[in-house]
């Protein structure tokens, strides 16, 4: 803390891999190519290639005297903002075919056994709105008949960008007359201050995901817009 200011900057670049990222039973562990568990290494579900998030307090300065009824008004604010800016979450393209398990049941969706190239790779909120980055769909993009060796990888591809400016304001009132380290906290918490549009990324088979639907690379719902949440806090 230097003359009332402390600034926190973090920046990660890092990569996840596995074979599959949740344990236990459930959809969303199904394999999309189970004939050969090495064709399933990819990045993992939570893989977020960067990440950013800068944070800051401020105590605001007062100019006034101490134990004065001004500095008691006018003195004790503090400004909280936090940025947070991440690049996407991978996710996978599939088709609805299954695969045959010899004896057993079928498995699906799997990837698709071929792709023919030329998908954009925007992760702007607004490829993910309108599907920009599969201007015709998913059948101009990949083989959605044929059963075979996936063409793609697993977790191949990457959603929508992640952007949000939290703040908070903060009084503190010191209460002597009640006790001498009594302290009165009155603070509003806004998240998502500026209602920044977040798109919520793709899970296992949604129907952003499945090649053959009309809403292939769209995002099917947002993140939560701005929340204002008011604290009151008394210690002694």
């Amino acid at each position: 803390m230097e003359h009332g200011v402390q600034l926190v900057l973090n920046y990660r670049w890092a990569k996840s891999l596995d074979e599959s990222s949740f344990e236990g039973p459930g959809f969303v562990t199904n394999q999309t190519w189970p004939q050969n568990n090495r064709l399933n290494w990819g990045p993992s579900d939570y893989d977020v290639s960067q990440s950013f998030i800068t944070s800051a307090v401020w105590d605001i300065p007062t100019h006034f005297k101490s134990h004065s009824l001004l500095s008691r008004v006018l003195g004790g604010w503090e400004l909280d903002p936090i940025l947070q800016w991440h690049s996407g979450f991978p996710w996978t393209p599939v088709i609805g075919q299954s695969v045959q398990t010899p004896g057993g049941p079928s498995l699906g969706p799997i990837r698709p056994e071929a792709y023919f190239g030329g998908a954009g790779d925007s992760q702007s909120i607004s490829a993910f709105k309108t599907g920009s980055n599969f201007p015709k769909g998913g059948a101009a993009f990949f083989d959605l008949t044929d059963v075979g060796v996936p063409g793609i990888g697993r977790n191949s591809f990457r959603g929508p960008r992640f952007f949000q400016m939290d703040l908070s304001f903060a009084k503190n009132t010191r209460l002597p007359w009640f006790k001498e380290t009594s302290n009165l906290e009155l603070r509003a918490n806004f998240f998502n201050i500026f209602n920044q549009l977040n798109l919520a990324p793709f899970s296992f088979n949604d129907q952003g995901t499945q090649a053959g639907s009309p809403f292939f690379g769209i995002s099917g719902s947002g993140l939560a817009g701005r929340v204002v949440e008011l604290q009151g806090r008394f210690s002694f």
